[in-house]
């Protein structure tokens, strides 16, 4: 990802991956702690949900 989106500028570029999920689903992620050599389509990987920010009460 060349242009991110807002909060995220400090971190471009990064990879961005298309997952699908075990039911078929598909989401988008962005590929953390890995290496590129290792990379190829159909690589199984490990979904972490990691906290970003949080929300303000405005």
């Amino acid at each position: 990802m060349f242009t991110p989106g807002t909060g995220f500028k400090k971190y471009a570029p990064y990879p961005v991956v298309l997952v699908e999920l075990e039911n078929n689903e598909k989401v988008y992620g962005q590929l953390v702690d890995h290496e590129e050599k290792d990379l190829n389509i159909g690589t199984k990987v490990i979904s972490v949900l990691r906290k970003v920010r949080t929300a303000s009460v405005d």
